[in-house]
């Protein structure tokens, strides 16, 4: 027959025997903690040499959307908007971007390779957003343009 701690150990030893289990469980549950915090940061870095970002679910703050609240509300995001005055004539837009491209593509080529001048204006810029701000600064020609910053967005406008 198994005994419990309490019966196998005369009361005198119980409580320092106690205290010593309780410590060695504790220092065990520091070390699983830190394992777990440093395979945690490990696999995090791993997953974002593979491009991937991972965030909780729950965390407010995050950028990322939850995909599993995007997918509840599926039918809000995928109906005509109800924003007045506002239309999306998506032919008409494909004609225009069809219309920039064939007027201002060549030019836009012509520059400096965009991955140069992104290593000396910076990364927050994409070439498809250059792109469609050169073509649509050449087509509208403003009189006052106002930037923040003065990066790859800046450099574009200023050709």
């Amino acid at each position: 027959m198994k005994q419990s701690l309490k019966q196998a150990v005369p009361p005198f030893l119980l409580n320092p025997i106690s205290r010593i289990k309780w410590r060695l469980i504790a220092r065990f549950r520091k070390k699983a903690q830190k394992i777990n915090a440093a395979f945690s940061v490990a696999f995090q870095r791993l997953l974002g040499a593979m491009g991937y970002s991972v965030a909780r679910k729950s965390d407010y703050y995050s950028p990322l959307p939850s995909l599993d609240r995007l997918k509840k509300n599926y039918e809000r995001w995928y109906r005509p908007s109800a924003l007045a005055g506002i239309e999306y004539d998506l032919e008409a837009m494909k004609e225009e971007l069809q219309s920039l491209l064939s007027r201002y593509y060549d030019e836009f080529s012509a520059f400096p390779a965009f991955e140069q001048l992104r290593k000396k204006f910076g990364p927050g810029f994409t070439k498809l957003d250059a792109l469609t701000l050169y073509m649509l600064i050449r087509q509208l020609k403003p009189t006052r343009y106002i930037e923040v910053g003065s990066g790859l967005s800046t450099y574009y406008c200023s050709l």
